[in-house]
């Protein structure tokens, strides 16, 4: 599977997380131009992103492990989906879509609205 792939809300999600012009966003934007593949994997409450990245990735600086997490996804009769990118030794690793409810909204055709959420921190 490929980036192209994947559901657009989850697409613009990870555009959102990697936005702006820091040298680490812009270091982890460049690391997706190696990638090889994505697996999706969705369950009740969520879904979770592997990236597979190739060896021409170029890590951060000391290999850092952190999460980027202030996008949430809206849409009408549905809960907001929130968003976290894992950055695991210095590469993108993982990206996971949740709600706080029982239900993940894995409808194709759904609108949805992404937006960079005050109350969540990167």
């Amino acid at each position: 599977m490929q980036l192209t792939d994947l559901p657009q809300v989850e697409r613009d999600a990870l555009h959102l997380l990697l936005e702006g012009e820091s040298p680490t966003l812009i270091a982890l934007r460049a690391q997706l131009r190696h990638l090889a593949s994505v697996t999706r994997s969705p369950d009740a409450v969520g879904v979770y992103i592997d990236f597979h990245l190739d060896s021409r990735a170029i890590p951060l600086p000391g290999a850092q492990d952190f999460e980027l997490s202030d996008v949430v996804a809206d849409s009408p009769g549905a809960e907001p989906v929130g968003f976290i990118l894992f950055i695991r030794g210095g590469l993108v690793s993982l990206l996971e879509g949740y709600v706080a409810g029982d239900r993940y909204p894995h409808e194709e055709g759904r609108a949805f609205s992404v937006r960079r959420d005050p109350g969540e921190t990167s």
